[in-house]
Parts: C-alpha cells; sequence; structure tokens
C-alpha cells in the first residue's frame, strides 16, 4: 500500500491543487466527516438487514428460494464489507483528530476497501451498473486525501516508518 501511496502523492502534484485554506479545512473536519460516514454506514447496515430480510422473506414465499439465497449473499457480503469500514473509522477517529498520521492511512485503506467491496459486490451480482459510480467516488475521494495527506504528521512516539516523509512529501 505504500507503493500505492507513494504513486498516488506523486500524481496528485500534477493535478490542480485545493488552495491552501482549504486543505487546512479539510484535513481539520476530516474526523467529523468520518463520523457522519459512521453514522450513515450504519444506517445502511440496519436497512440491508431489515429490507434484505423482508425481500427475502416475500421471494421464499412465492416459492423463490434460490433467488432469496442470492439475495441473502449479497446481503451479507454488504454488510461484512460495511462493518469492517465503520470499524477502521472509529479507529481512525481520534488519530484524525489529532492529526496523526495513522488516521490519514486508515482512512487511505477505508478507501480502498469500499471499492474492493463494492466491485466484488457487482460481480456478485452479476452487474456493472455501479461499477461508474463507485469508480468516481472513489477518485474524488482519493483526490482529496491526497490532497490533505500533508497536514497529518507522523507520531513521533512511535515513529511510524509507513509515515510520509516531510522533505520528499
Amino acid at each position: 500500500m505504500k507503493f500505492l501511496e507513494n504513486k498516488l502523492a506523486e500524481f496528485n502534484k500534477t493535478l490542480p491543487q485545493i488552495p491552501d485554506n482549504g486543505k487546512s479545512v479539510i484535513a481539520n473536519i476530516l474526523w467529523i466527516l468520518i463520523i457522519i460516514s459512521i453514522v450513515f454506514n450504519i444506517i445502511g447496515i440496519i436497512t440491508l438487514l431489515g429490507v434484505g430480510s423482508f425481500g427475502v422473506s416475500v421471494l421464499a414465499g412465492f416459492g423463490l428460494g434460490f433467488h432469496s439465497m442470492t439475495i441473502w449473499g449479497t446481503i451479507i457480503f454488504g454488510v461484512i464489507g460495511m462493518a469492517i469500514v465503520v470499524v477502521l473509522e472509529i479507529i481512525a477517529i481520534k488519530p484524525l483528530k489529532d492529526k496523526a498520521y495513522l488516521g490519514w492511512r486508515l482512512a487511505f485503506y477505508v478507501i480502498w476497501i469500499q471499492l474492493i467491496f463494492s466491485v466484488l459486490n457487482d460481480i456478485f451480482l452479476g452487474t456493472v451498473s455501479g461499477l461508474i459510480g463507485v469508480i468516481i467516488g472513489t477518485i474524488i475521494a482519493l483526490f482529496i486525501l491526497m490532497q490533505v495527506r500533508d497536514y497529518f504528521i507522523p507520531d513521533q512516539k512511535s515513529a511510524d516508518p509507513e509515515s510520509p516523509d516531510p522533505e520528499n512529501s
């Protein structure tokens, strides 16, 4: 992941830059945006389980048991992906608030995990209709996250070897 991060950081330097005051604002509120994301993801998990259970019951009632099992696979897969994201986001709140590099790195991982689970879910469903939106969302999220990368400092106590080198950033 460090290689990918460094390549994206190099590429990001060639892109138009968000003004410094905008970057600062984003870096300062990133932890709040993560909390909002956690709330929406938890609502999504509850909705998937509730609506999914109802849909499966209806399909099973009409004798479409095979289709209901396919839906359960998608529901479980979605819930697992969202749960992993929620856990990582919860862990990232404090480091993001403290502007520690660990928080930024966890947010970076969350973006990739969401992309992977979304693509796999589309493959599992046999559709690519949501793929364009997922790719565009991932590009926007990575652009914004890479823009504020320099605002997140390595933890001096742990001397994190994964943290960005301030002289090369």
